[in-house]
């Protein structure tokens, strides 16, 4: 009897993960098989990058990667009008300081959607990227890195 609930349990468990990963968490949006969330606390996007990684394996600061993610990015971010006027930090940098950027969660860097004059790397300080608030979180900067703002982690499922 003992072994039929061991056994029992255990599938529970694995039926319970199974569930658990075709679901995006609690007020998270869900898109193509990735899982977006926003978070209006500011932090700086070292501490924003360390925060999405607390959510799971492979969760980032969000890579963006066409211009329909960025469409749907932005209307997800608009949902909280309170942030209209807020900074968003994504996951591209160049923390290396090497002129090349990367996404943190290792996506290909083939897309982007800079501001006009971006990355300008202002005073020689700004290797970290963000959605423009004045551009309905549409158009990306380069930014101090150590300058809080909110933050768009992603993860797919």
């Amino acid at each position: 009897m003992r072994a039929l609930i061991s056994v029992s349990l255990c599938l529970l468990g694995i039926f319970m993960r199974a569930t658990e990963a075709d679901t995006c968490p609690r007020e998270w949006l869900q898109y193509q098989g990735n899982c977006y969330g926003f978070f209006h606390k500011l932090l700086s996007w070292h501490e924003a990058e360390i925060d999405c990684q607390s959510y799971g394996r492979g969760t980032h600061l969000a890579s963006i990667l066409t211009p329909t993610e960025t469409l749907i990015v932005s209307k997800y971010i608009s949902a909280y009008k309170k942030e209209k006027h807020v900074d968003v930090w994504i996951g591209l940098h160049d923390t290396r300081h090497t002129g090349i950027w990367r996404w943190s969660d290792e996506s290909t860097y083939n897309y982007n959607n800079w501001m006009r004059r971006e990355p300008n790397n202002l005073w020689k300080s700004e290797y970290c990227v963000a959605l423009r608030a004045s551009t309905e979180h549409k158009g990306w900067i380069d930014a101090v890195c150590k300058k809080p703002k909110a933050y768009m982690c992603k993860h797919e499922l």
